[in-house]
């Protein structure tokens, strides 16, 4: 069976507005309902996928770090459960206040956003100010656990600047700098991130769109070793390189293609950036196929058990009948 990776929203909270939010899915450019993940729910998800061959999740969210029960809905799934790995992906400094409490329950990967080291450029991109704040966590936990950093390349932002992450990185200890391309899919961006993109010159996101390929080029010739990976069974082909630090630098460029299925071909957005890479579970208690297209999702509400768990067998039947196309 092809297995997407497995995603928990934990909650629609950020307390960011980043200029290149999507409109659903990971996160949403209007944080104004504090909701969260159906703790029950969740864990019970999770117990399906493991049931199916599924092995590693990844807590997301908006921002998971919010969530009262993170702690505990990690030790569950590690411990209870048998989820092999979980990763936590956050760009709040708050998570250095939850960091010991993290690893005890179980959690093996911090992951932070991070576009940039510049602190003007930061809050322009983030609709706040906790640059320094958010380094400094940074640093303090990837001496308590592994620590990844993703990257999203935009072009006159920090397109040029992939050698101060790369040094920061390194610097710091972090295992891997994951660069991204921007989602420039999405035309339509809320005013207030509108008026932060116009501050940084540009006029929409397909403005900050830059293609990689020259990028892994430049980086290839600072690695010892390279190689492409996936993300879980479907995910997209990315280019990996290790530096002589130990760093790993991954590449995810959406030009190198992706999985679609059935449900993709009707789709305004398709081809997309993000295609079948994952499978979400929401705060709105919906499986949800991708970021781009909140109606390619699938209900959970009213299910008895045998429902639900009828439902998330015909979620991954989705990614069964995936096919690749570049």
């Amino acid at each position: 069976m092809k297995m997407p990776q497995l995603r928990i929203l934990a909650t629609s909270f950020c307390g960011k507005k980043c200029i290149y939010c999507r409109p659903s899915g990971e996160g949403t450019a209007d944080c104004k309902d504090n909701l969260f993940v159906d703790y029950s729910m969740a864990l019970k998800i999770c117990s399906l996928y493991k049931f199916y061959g599924g092995n590693d999740i990844k807590i997301s969210g908006g921002d998971p770090i919010f969530w009262p029960k993170i702690v505990s809905f990690i030790h569950e799934a590690k411990h209870e459960i048998g989820i092999r790995y979980i990763e936590l992906i956050t760009r709040s400094p708050k998570v250095i206040e939850l960091v010991h409490d993290l690893k005890n329950a179980g959690l093996d990967t911090l992951n932070f956003s991070l576009d940039v080291i510049d602190p003007a450029k930061y809050q322009l991109i983030t609709g706040v100010n906790d640059h320094d704040e958010l380094l400094e966590t940074i640093k303090a936990c990837t001496k308590i656990l592994p620590t990844k950093i993703n990257s999203v390349i935009m072009k006159g932002i920090n397109h040029n600047n992939v050698d101060e992450l790369i040094d920061f990185c390194e610097e710091i200890g972090a295992r891997q700098l994951k660069l991204l391309d921007i989602i420039d899919d999405l035309q339509d961006c809320p005013s207030d991130n509108c008026d932060r993109l116009r501050k940084l010159g540009f006029s929409n996101l397909k403005d900050l769109f830059v293609p990689l390929e020259k990028m892994s080029e430049a980086i290839s010739k600072r690695s010892i070793s390279s190689s492409i990976t996936y993300q879980g069974g479907l995910g997209h082909p990315m280019n990996e390189f290790v530096m002589h630090s130990g760093l790993v630098v991954t590449i995810k460029d959406s030009t190198n293609g992706a999985w679609y299925g059935d449900i993709c071909k009707n789709c305004c957005h398709y081809p997309c950036h993000d295609a079948l890479m994952a499978l979400r579970y929401t705060p709105e208690n919906k499986l949800q196929f991708c970021l781009l297209n909140e109606a390619a999702s699938i209900s959970l509400d009213g299910t008895t058990e045998n429902e639900m768990a009828q439902r998330f067998c015909d979620a991954l039947s989705i990614y069964e009948n995936a096919s690749f196309h570049v």
